[in-house]
């Protein structure tokens, strides 16, 4: 179709599109479109417009000619220049249109001659070259439509999306006609699905059973920052309430109390559950927030640097700087889409999450589990930042972006979480802006002078592009020196 149209096609055909919503059910009842067609008067058209056609096609008005006048003429060319403008707007890749749009004057000019001819006047009239430029114009946008069709690749993704089960290469040759029986075609389609539907919130996963490969899709809800899914309840698992609240007002459940005990917390979840019964068999899939447990070795002051580039909200437990601890806190963080994940699935996917997160030490693994549930802290100390949701597309299981964040993950296996996060960083670039905020986080953290010196110099040596040992001695250390001064 796109050689035809490189021929000639283009520049000299006149195109339609057709639109669904003009039906005719979707605007009239089935007596009136009955009634119109079955009018007397429709015949008397049509036989009044066929003999008017017969009379054209007469061999005595072979050759007839008419002419153009000077007006006629002159807003002829000025159309004609107006479409040559717009052609030279459009890039060199842009042939097919761009020979459309230079050659509208001329199909303009045929149209204007063919309409009449059918008026059977021997001169083109101003009203017939208006008329005539008005359908090219029309033509040209639905050629405009035609050229920007929904592709292959994109109806692949949605059929994935919606089918409502897994598939193999087998049932999407059945079910789509375009879907060929090539390898590498496969691979192909597949890839530029997925790519295509990660920007249209659609995620395809693939998954391999008995070595058959599945493709399982689903289309994702950007994340709505004023209906955030929570439960809540007194009792540890009975009587949890779903509901949903701003994600500027979450701070109140956080520190709320039971009100039937005072100073007595609350039991809360990011998930709802049927019956309002705690429990893995009576989880609802579907959550939008990401609660961790960060019991030590990690200061609050460090944990909103490191993430001062996301939004996130912490507040501290009850453990908070007591019994000898340091700061423990729970780190709550809105995801920019609501995920609907199996328990194997969420497990896996909040395991990547720990792998990604920069604190040296462990947080509390039970955030595994989806029927999780956090207490409530009265006294709890609330901080909110402000900057970018989420983006959890990397971290769920068996998709593209999670096979890369495994691929990237697999490359710094030798290194800490909180090394990983900065050699991530590093490897985009500022590389001495990073390593001043790596060493600023072990000050952070608590470690001494000599401490923080031996651990940057052991990290800079584990980069490929390290800085040398003058730089570390002129930049970093010195940026270190004066941040335990200010201490």
């Amino acid at each position: 179709f796109y050689s035809f149209l490189e021929t000639g096609y283009a520049r000299r055909c006149l195109f339609a599109w057709g639109e669904h919503s003009t039906k005719a059910f979707h605007t009239k009842t089935p007596a009136e479109v009955y009634l119109e067609q079955t009018q007397p008067k429709n015949a008397t058209s049509v036989n009044k417009w066929a003999d008017h056609f017969f009379t054209l096609a007469d061999p005595a008005k072979y050759g007839w000619r008419m002419e153009v006048p000077d007006d006629v003429g002159i807003e002829l060319v000025s159309y004609r220049f107006d479409c040559e403008r717009q052609a030279e707007t459009m890039a060199d890749h842009e042939e097919i249109r761009k020979a459309e749009i230079s050659h509208r004057y001329y199909k303009a000019l045929k149209l204007a001659g063919a309409l009449a001819y059918i008026d059977e006047v021997s001169t083109v009239s101003m009203t017939h070259l208006k008329q005539a430029i008005l359908i090219v114009e029309e033509s040209g946008k639905a050629f405009t439509r035609l050229l920007t069709r929904e592709k292959a690749y994109m109806k692949l993704a949605k059929y994935i999306a919606t089918v409502g089960s897994p598939v193999t290469h087998t049932d999407l040759q059945e079910a789509l006609p375009f879907y060929k029986s090539g390898l590498g075609y496969r691979n192909e389609m597949i890839t530029m699905a997925t790519a295509w539907g990660y920007k249209q919130h659609i995620l395809i996963k693939k998954s391999f059973v008995d070595g058959i490969e599945f493709f399982r899709g689903e289309t994702l809800e950007a994340t709505d920052l004023k209906a955030m899914t929570v439960s809540y309840s007194n009792h540890w698992a009975y009587h949890y309430g779903a509901d949903t609240g701003a994600w500027d007002e979450l701070h109140h459940l956080l520190t709320a109390e039971d009100p039937e005990n005072p100073n007595q917390p609350l039991h809360w979840a990011n998930h709802h559950f049927a019956n309002n019964h705690r429990s893995r068999e009576n989880l609802i899939p579907g959550f939008n927030l990401l609660v961790i447990d960060v019991d030590s070795g990690t200061s609050l002051q460090m944990a909103h640097e490191l993430m001062a580039e996301y939004k996130f909200m912490t507040c501290t437990t009850k453990r908070h700087q007591t019994e000898g601890y340091g700061d423990r806190f729970r780190l709550v963080i809105p995801i920019n889409y609501r995920l609907q994940l199996e328990p194997d699935d969420y497990k896996e996917f909040m395991q990547n999450i720990l792998n990604w997160l920069p604190f040296a030490a462990p947080v509390d693994e039970a955030s595994l589990q989806p029927e999780k549930k956090w207490e409530t802290n009265p006294s709890g100390i609330v901080h909110y930042n402000d900057g970018d949701l989420l983006d959890v597309l990397p971290f769920i299981p068996r998709t593209r972006k999670n096979e890369e964040f495994q691929a990237k993950n697999a490359e710094l296996q030798s290194l800490d979480n909180l090394e990983r996060w900065f050699a991530q960083r590093i490897a985009q670039g500022n590389r001495n802006n990073q390593m001043i905020k790596f060493a600023l986080a072990l000050v952070d953290a608590g470690q001494s002078l000599i401490e923080v010196q031996k651990n940057v110099v052991s990290f800079n040596k584990k980069l490929s592009n390290s800085m040398s040992e003058d730089e570390l001695n002129s930049t970093i250390f010195v940026t270190v020196a004066k941040r335990y001064q200010a201490k």
